[in-house]
């Protein structure tokens, strides 16, 4: 592993033990550089900030496990998967569900969520020939949801097993209901910005 990557592993392993314990906008970057052993120059070559930290914890960590369920269209079994890695790491994604602003873990789970759906209902539409805009608002709906069980699951201290649960919402989100809701759009329905 070049010693770049060993650099940020280290910042990333020192902010991740600093959040299992302390809330995120009481850790600063002198706390981190100084668990870390690196100098703040080092600090400031890797990462910009604690979000830019958060947001490479989430692309190494996370971002392989959801990008397997965009390849296979098995995202239950990974949304399984992804859960049980929060679980062993669940003060560290407990706290990040907390922290406001871009780029948060909600917004990451969210992204993930509207994208394997766009695709799925793109792959899906055949003749019902539904816009940019209306297939982007049916998968908001969907990945609010989707995103908000996991949230949930979170907030209750990640005890429940989610497999079952996540079993229920496969059968949801079953490729014969996604059609249904495909053909639900009215073909009169107004396009873009055209009126009612």
């Amino acid at each position: 592993m070049p010693t770049s990557e060993r650099t940020k592993r280290l910042i990333a392993q020192s902010f991740k033990q600093k959040m299992e314990t302390i809330p995120f906008a009481r850790i600063s970057i002198g706390d981190i550089a100084r668990d870390s052993q690196v100098s703040r120059n080092t600090f400031y070559y890797h990462f910009k900030d604690k979000y830019d930290i958060l947001q490479w914890i989430f692309r190494t960590e996370l971002e392989p496990i959801i990008q397997d369920s965009m390849k296979e269209a098995d995202w239950g079994s990974r949304t399984v998967k992804l859960c049980r890695h929060m679980q062993q790491n669940k003060k560290f994604y407990n706290n990040a569900l907390k922290i406001q602003g871009s780029g948060n873990l909600y917004s990451v789970l969210f992204t993930f969520y509207q994208d394997m759906l766009c695709g799925r209902l793109k792959k899906l539409q055949g003749d019902a020939a539904l816009n940019e805009l209306e297939i982007r608002s049916i998968t908001g709906f969907l990945a609010h949801g989707l995103t908000g069980e996991l949230v949930e699951w979170v907030k209750d201290g990640m005890a429940e097993d989610l497999e079952q649960r996540v079993r229920t919402l496969e059968r949801i989100l079953a490729e014969r209901n996604l059609e249904q809701l495909l053909h639900a759009v009215p073909a009169d329905a107004p396009k873009d910005g055209e009126g009612p």
